[in-house]
């Protein structure tokens, strides 16, 4: 209203606004209170623990900082003559902020107006996260989208409208969505529908090859396919698309490693597909020679632009099809059509989407299941993955207590330490996972490897990495993750985002590290430590996110932090081989007994954040059906909280 060229979603989550011509540089001085606290904290926890022989709870840390906080302006009689000394310091004074001012050259009212509405509307609008909002999460989304463009009063006025002209959609008593949004899911569960009819004879394959296939892989890795196995490889097989839900653990690389063996026999293109690079790349490797990885989006960029052509008899097996949002799933249901024959294996049960989701539990309703785990070698915990699965995670960790899996800290800081203890007690192989912040994953990385230099595992010489969480330097023997896709020159294939290696050289002189990846097909690559977006982190610890569809011989779970839920739980638990170890802490847990500290992580543990589809909502009957399972849910955790009490009390 004053004039001022406004420059909108800025800042965290792209909510805020700021006055264009204002130098970052400024703008950045302006906002060094934060970088002046984390300047100190590191000094404040090491006074801290020197006196009382613990690190500080995150209350006690907040009370230093104030403690010790700097004054703003300290030289200065008054805090308005610091800060205008410090605009002059960058040429802006009352007069450039004048020259910014340009009054009558606001647009109309109704130009912003429709703005608003094709913001809302469009993919980084109100579904851009979800398919359904209720009424309160709407306004806000809203609001947050007006920001710097149009007014409170306004912004309600245009919901109101989008409401009458149907470009929103109420799908029961408090969940909306957009006219869009139901489309794209009736478009691609319409194309799921017309694509799970039989194939045709030529592309069907007679029992002997399905048994030649199925041997094969029997002989290869000294293992009999299940009996669900086996039913799941024949409806791959049979259709033109098929949806097969996979939990954590159950060899689902033995069945389409099988099924990619006949596809191979008749001389059919396949083509290994994930929403992450890395993970493309994993499916690719377990399926055999021949097989072409790629993104969901590069897949869909190449048929669009003509750069391939699909076949009829060309196979485009998905993985981690639960992580797909609704957005790809309806850009590759328009790009696939009625040519190749598709096959996918998620599970609802573990990671959603980033982006608005939920159509994985309607597209497998009825699909082949697999469910016998067999990535981990203890029964027990076997069990404890199917009650964290089921959301009763009283019984799982109940389970982890009993078998000394289990570990309650004072302070979220002392959690972490205690991972990293059990970490090097074990021999310092396995990977720890938190599904909190990835500051908290670097501080894990950090003292990890300082774990590994003090048992003299890595080099003397290291070059040091700045990440946006601090800095760490990098020698011979760390393992490492790319933490962006990293494009080489000329024509070498790139390095897809969250490929790990270990560095096995590092040359000061020339500043690069030279990192042995861990692809299908190794390279030993010279990356730059010094480029201001790095190209590789530590990789002793993960977030969560990153360890979905992982390995290993044994994870050191850091949760309890209000991010858990029971999707990042159960992904997080189920990586194992050998066995997981839990840590939580009464801090996160904003209790102080150990006992009541359970009882809250237990809670947590059993709650979903599942995404859900806007068509899964429109009949009332489901909407209600679904309260009735979520109050019988928080109920059996209310109610048996004893059996892990004593448990971990025995223990």
């Amino acid at each position: 209203e004053m004039g001022f060229e406004i420059k909108r979603g800025t800042g965290r989550g792209k909510r805020y606004f700021e006055i264009q011509g204002v130098p970052e540089e400024l703008c950045a001085e302006w906002s060094s209170r934060h970088q002046e606290i984390a300047g100190h904290s590191g000094d404040h926890v090491a006074e801290f623990r020197a006196k009382n022989g613990r690190d500080p709870s995150i209350a006690e840390l907040r009370q230093l900082s104030v403690r010790d906080r700097i004054s703003k302006g300290r030289p200065y009689a008054d805090p308005a003559t610091y800060w205008r000394d410090i605009g002059a310091a960058h040429d802006v004074t009352a007069a450039t902020i004048e020259a910014l001012v340009h009054p009558g050259a606001r647009p109309a009212v109704a130009d912003r107006m429709a703005q608003l509405t094709a913001e809302l509307l469009g993919e980084d609008g109100l579904t851009r996260e979800h398919a359904a909002l209720d009424r309160r999460s709407l306004t806000i989304e809203a609001l947050q989208q007006a920001t710097g463009l149009v007014g409170v009063d306004d912004t309600a006025r245009r919901l109101t409208g989008m409401i009458d002209t149907g470009e929103l959609v109420r799908l029961n008593d408090d969940a909306w969505t957009t006219h869009d949004m139901l489309g794209l899911e009736r478009d691609v569960l319409a194309w799921r529908e017309q694509r799970r009819m039989p194939l045709p004879s030529p592309l069907r394959p007679n029992g002997g090859q399905i048994w030649t296939a199925i041997r094969g892989q029997q002989q290869a890795r000294d293992i009999s396919l299940s009996g669900e196995q086996s039913d799941a490889l024949r409806a791959m097989l049979r259709n033109g698309f098929t949806a097969v839900t996979g939990e954590a653990g159950v060899g689902k690389g033995v069945v389409l490693a099988a099924a990619a063996d006949v596809w191979r026999s008749q001389g059919r293109r396949v083509f290994a597909v994930a929403v992450a690079g890395a993970t493309a790349q994993r499916l690719a490797a377990d399926m055999g020679a021949d097989v072409v990885a790629t993104t969901l989006d590069g897949l869909v960029m190449r048929l669009q632009h003509g750069r391939l052509k699909l076949r009829p008899d060309d196979v485009i097996a998905i993985d981690e099809a639960g992580m797909v949002d609704t957005r790809r799933w309806a850009k590759i249901a328009a790009a696939v059509g009625d040519t190749a024959q598709v096959v996918a294996v998620g599970d609802s049960a573990q990671l959603s989407p980033l982006s608005a989701g939920g159509l994985w539990p309607m597209l497998s309703a009825d699909g082949p299941r697999l469910s016998g785990i067999r990535r981990t070698t203890l029964s027990w915990e076997r069990e404890a993955w199917q009650h964290l699965r089921r959301g009763e995670t009283p019984a799982a960790l109940a389970a982890y207590a009993g078998h000394g899996h289990l570990s309650v800290s004072a302070t979220r800081r002392d959690a972490v330490g205690a991972a990293v203890q059990q970490w090097d007690v074990d021999g310092r192989g396995g990977l720890i996972i938190t599904d909190a912040s990835n500051a908290e994953r670097h501080q894990a990385n950090v003292e990890a490897q300082h774990r590994r230099i003090a048992a003299h595992e890595l080099g003397e010489i290291a070059l040091t990495v700045k990440t946006e969480h601090g800095s760490v330097g990098l020698r011979a023997g760390d393992r490492v993750i790319f933490r962006r896709q990293w494009r080489l020159d000329g024509r070498a294939r790139r390095v897809e985002n969250g490929t790990t290696g270990q560095v096995v050289g590092v040359d000061v002189e020339r500043q690069v590290i030279t990192v042995h990846t861990n692809e299908p097909q190794p390279r030993d690559l010279e990356v730059p430590a010094a480029e201001a977006d790095p190209v590789v982190d530590l990789h002793y610890a993960a977030h969560v996110i990153k360890g979905q569809g992982a390995t290993v011989d044994r994870t050191y779970v850091v949760t309890g932090g209000w991010q858990t839920d029971r999707e990042n739980l159960y992904v997080a638990c189920s990586r194992s081989r050998l066995g997981t170890y839990v840590f939580v802490d009464r801090e996160s847990l904003g209790r102080t007994t150990d006992v009541d500290a359970l009882a809250a992580m237990a809670q947590r543990g059993a709650r979903s954040r599942a995404k859900v589809a806007a068509s899964a909502l429109l009949s009332p009957a489901v909407g209600h059906q679904s309260a009735r399972r979520g109050r019988k849910r928080q109920r059996r955790v209310l109610t048996s909280r004893e059996p892990l009490v004593e448990t971990y009390r025995r223990r």
